[in-house]
């Protein structure tokens, strides 16, 4: 196994982003998002891009959220988030089919304790333009680097791709009849049903 490997993040490192950093809503080059600002004085901007559901971008410009690699295994058809808005920041669960941006995370595999990633399975790895993304040292404890911006942005207050969750192409329209990991007419999951 490699040793550095960019991943969607976990809710582990989504809540150790929340707990060790300074948060702040600010406004950059007219969008608002929140900035994060690691113990090592360094920070990364999540524009507040909205949701996608169906055709529409919901909670643009209030709401920055970006999918966690967890799905919700009590009901495994939502799958767990980070919102963040002006007065909160929390871990929040949707349905899959919904459109979010997706803030890529590297780590180093050694410095990941086993508690820290279940297994294997939790980490799902993005396909799409990683090679061209820098990283962020916050210093945080799991040693965690942070992508500057969102997959497909051109810069940190570009909200980038929209993605159903487990999907890699992104999309612009978020139909749970069109989920590629959703059998519609058994209404079943293909894929991470557990």
């Amino acid at each position: 196994m490699e040793r550095l490997k960019h991943v969607i993040p976990t809710i582990e490192q989504c809540i150790e982003l929340r707990e060790r950093c300074k948060y702040e809503w600010v406004e950059i080059e007219g969008i608002n998002g929140v900035k994060f600002t690691g113990p090592s004085g360094n920070s990364i901007f999540i524009p507040a891009s909205g949701v996608g559901d169906e055709k529409y971008l919901q909670g643009t410009n209030l709401y920055a959220y970006i999918w966690t690699c967890n799905n919700k295994s009590s009901y495994p058809s939502e799958a767990y988030f980070l919102e963040c808005s002006k007065s909160s920041n929390y871990i929040g669960y949707a349905s899959r089919h919904f459109g979010l941006s997706i803030r890529p995370v590297m780590y180093d595999t050694k410095m990941l304790s086993e508690s820290f990633i279940d297994n294997e399975e939790d980490i799902a790895d993005v396909d799409i333009e990683l090679n061209r993304l820098s990283y962020v040292d916050l210093d945080l404890p799991s040693g965690t680097l942070w992508a500057t911006c969102n997959l497909g942005a051109k810069s940190p207050e570009d909200e980038g791709y929209y993605f159903s969750w487990g999907e890699t192409s992104p999309k612009s329209e978020f139909y749970n009849y069109d989920y590629k990991l959703y059998d519609n007419p058994n209404m079943t999951l293909l894929k991470y049903n557990k």
